[in-house]
């Protein structure tokens, strides 16, 4: 998959909220640097693909991207996942 193949399909998913899952990792990172999860889903849908798509492990069907946005004035990251063959979700890895 290519970025911007990657970019286009999660901000296509991420249009709807409730097509993005939150990891309970990336729910205390957001707690601590102050993200809500409306912060994260425009960075998904407007921000731009710093790293990746990469499989993060050697048998994964997902694919990984590190992405970064301005929200509200404020720079975020979040990386998060894609299944290749399932693309009903964006899966939220981390956020900071």
């Amino acid at each position: 998959m290519s970025p911007a193949e990657a970019k286009r399909l999660i901000s296509e998913i991420a249009q709807e909220s409730e097509r993005v899952f939150i990891s309970p990792h990336a729910q205390e990172r957001m707690d601590d640097h102050g993200i809500d999860r409306l912060d994260v889903q425009r960075c998904l849908i407007n921000g731009t693909i710093e790293e990746g798509p990469y499989n993060p492990k050697i048998a994964s069907t997902n694919w990984r991207v590190r992405m970064a946005g301005v929200v509200a004035g404020q720079r975020i990251k979040v990386v998060a996942e894609i299944a290749e063959n399932d693309a009903e979700q964006v899966i939220v890895i981390t956020a900071f």
